[in-house]
């Protein structure tokens, strides 16, 4: 689906997973796109992609069939030298090592014992900030490489987007514990733009949901309770529509939701769709 409307695939095989944009992986573990366009063979799982917004370079990790890693930007496959067999794909180049490393493709470790990672902020000057739980049931936060304090995340938090967290007690807070939002039972991906605003949809505790944008709740209208939360302030329903807070409906007959392309400069977004008829 690009910009509310649906595009061909002709190059996608009924049973593939939507990944990100119109990337899917197919039941025989290729990588393509909806073209058909093969990215990679012998593909077992993805991290999340680096895409900058303003020039459309992507980078994507992989693992492999083999137990092996790649990284793949822009199409081509970049070596990793210093990533070790049984590594989990982060986010572009970045992998979780079996001895819970956080480290890039050449080798250069970001963390130690490190135990979970939420999703990543970045912006297009290439700053980029995450959130991680460690093996000690603590939490943290790197940004550019370098750690922050988290003086108001308690123990037990997960990481959720950037400096985001989400606490035991169902608080949405972020490092320093500035508190967005409380009864929250799961978030969605964050649509961030250039110009440093974030969108982020949530499901309530109370069976209800809700769109943050900056900080601040946006009415919601025509989501049904037990929705979940999808990218910005799209959810998939219940009864499989895919939909925005003001109730637009996108596309009904919706099994499974991709990674959405994050707005491009003009504000373009693609997203792939596996049906519930697929």
């Amino acid at each position: 689906m690009y910009n509310g409307s649906f595009l061909a695939t002709p190059g996608v095989p009924a049973g593939s997973t939507p990944i990100w944009t119109d990337f899917f992986l197919t039941p025989d573990n290729r990588l393509l796109n909806r073209t058909g366009t093969v990215w990679g063979s012998g593909i077992a799982a993805v991290g999340n992609v680096q895409y900058n917004t303003s020039n459309g370079d992507w980078t994507l990790g992989v693992a492999t069939t083999s137990n092996g890693v790649g990284v793949i930007y822009n199409g081509n496959w970049l070596p990793t030298p210093g990533v070790p067999s049984g590594s989990k794909p982060v986010w572009s180049d970045f992998f979780l090592t079996p001895d819970n490393r956080l480290i890039n493709r050449t080798g250069t470790v970001w963390g130690t014992g490190v135990a979970t990672v939420g999703r990543v902020g970045y912006n297009n000057s290439g700053d980029w900030t995450l959130g991680v739980t460690t093996t000690s049931n603590g939490v943290g936060v790197i940004y550019n490489g370098n750690w922050l304090p988290t003086p108001g995340v308690p123990s037990g938090s997960k990481p959720v987007w950037s400096d985001f967290f989400l606490t035991p007690d169902n608080r949405l807070i972020n490092r320093t514990g500035t508190v967005w939002g409380t009864g929250i039972a799961t978030v969605g991906a964050v649509q961030f733009d250039n110009s440093g605003n974030w969108t982020l949809g949530v499901s309530t505790t109370s069976g209800g949901v809700g769109v943050l944008y900056n900080g601040n709740w946006l009415p919601i209208s025509g989501v049904p309770s037990g929705s979940t939360p999808v990218w910005s302030d799209f959810f998939l329903t219940p009864d499989h529509r895919l939909m925005n807070r003001q109730g637009t409906s996108w596309a009904g007959g919706i099994a499974v939701v991709g990674a959405v392309q994050d707005n491009n400069a003009t504000g373009d977004w693609t997203v792939g769709l596996k049906t519930d008829h697929c």
